[in-house]
């Protein structure tokens, strides 16, 4: 008897998961070249994966973003409204860069949902990328957003470990033979590179177009990485040093403040089989917002003279050097350097003193090079 109730029971439940896969919707976008492809399951949940050259790089990943203490769900029970593609291939406007010209190339599919948001998503020949935006008004709270990278065949990685306390940004770069090698807890900084030996395919994770947002960690998983934001600064402290910190001391439980009517951040997934290729890859530049400066005669690049790359310690000189020793006659030496060897600039580190740095910019006008400085003049 028991059975008998048991079997339209688990019939139900079966018909249940067909009608599921059934809602579900499958959306595939391929790079220009072809080899390159993102997918898209929409359904209850976002989920994506990534595939070069019929290799699945990235299995199903699930993306979402939670507003307002969960009344907004982006990405969760989503309803399709319209779809919309375009194929763009054509040059980017740019005042400098490695070349006087650049090229983008892509495919894009933008999907509208009937909550007041859309998932834009593009392939390029270098790598995918989605983002999502939002035309809801006022301002929202952002709770918390789920981005998963779910790589395949556990590959090595190079981990620019982030401390955790979320206090500093430059760091140790680890090396591990498997993304399986690091501990739990541990979460990195973005970009992060992982590599499989076996196809020499490179894969980077990253972001784009950061704008009125936290910058994006990687921490592990049991199924790869996945996204990891630091909280909004609730109280900071007043600077106690000469690089002028305002450091976190608590956190609010969301992670921004924001326009309910934006584009938020690119998640981006780079692709390389050729390490040279990353050298070269301008995919990060190609998402971002276009420069809306309207007078940029002001900026001139160029090559700089720097001390603090080795704490101003002059090896090979009898002008007394090192961290306490930043004086007229250390930074006059950097001057003459630069222009010695035809560098445009020359950088003035924290730890200078305002009392020669007039003095140190005239007579840098008659080698004709430009001082950059490290402004700390907000310092009691």
């Amino acid at each position: 008897m028991k059975r008998i109730y048991q079997l339209p029971l688990l019939i139900a439940l079966q018909m249940l998961l067909f009608v599921s896969q059934l809602r579900a919707q499958q959306y595939d976008v391929t790079s220009p070249s072809g080899l390159l492809q993102i997918s898209l399951n929409v359904g209850s949940t976002i989920a994506y994966d990534v595939t070069y050259d019929g290799t699945q790089l990235i299995s199903s990943s699930p993306i979402a973003i939670s507003l307002n203490a969960g009344a907004i769900m982006l990405g969760v029970n989503a309803t399709v409204s319209t779809t919309e593609t375009r194929t763009v291939n054509g040059p980017i406007a740019r005042l400098y860069g490695k070349s006087a010209d650049l090229t983008e190339s892509f495919n894009e599919l933008q999907i509208d949902f009937t909550d007041n948001y859309s998932l834009i998503v593009r392939a390029y020949d270098e790598g995918v990328a989605y983002r999502f935006t939002t035309a809801l008004g006022g301002d929202v709270i952002v709770d918390s957003e789920t981005a998963t990278f779910n790589l395949a065949g556990n590959p090595g990685v190079i981990f620019p470990e982030a401390d955790l306390a979320l206090q500093s940004w430059e760091r140790s770069y680890s090396t591990y033979t498997s993304i399986s090698d690091i501990a739990a807890n541990r979460f990195a900084i973005t970009p992060t590179l992982f590599s499989y030996p076996q196809t020499g395919i490179r894969v980077v994770v990253a972001e784009a177009d950061l704008l009125d947002y936290p910058g994006m960690y990687v921490q592990r998983t049991a199924t790869g990485m996945k996204g990891k934001w630091a909280q909004y600064p609730k109280t900071v402290s007043d600077p106690d040093d000469i690089y002028s910190y305002h450091r976190v001391l608590t956190r609010e439980t969301f992670i921004a403040k924001t326009s309910g009517t934006r584009e938020y951040p690119w998640r981006v997934v780079i692709v390389s089989t050729d390490d040279k290729d990353l050298l070269n890859n301008e995919l990060i530049y190609k998402l971002a917002t276009p420069s809306v400066l309207s007078n940029t005669s002001f900026i001139k690049p160029g090559k700089s003279a720097w001390e603090w790359w080795h704490d101003g310690i002059l090896e090979t000189t009898s002008i007394p050097s090192g961290p306490g020793n930043l004086n007229y006659n250390l930074y006059k030496y950097y001057v003459d350097f630069a222009a010695a060897h035809n560098l445009e600039y020359m950088t003035m580190d924290a730890g200078y003193d305002q009392s020669y740095l007039a003095q140190i910019c005239q007579y840098a006008a008659t080698q004709n090079v430009k001082i950059f400085v490290w402004d700390f003049i907000n310092l009691p």
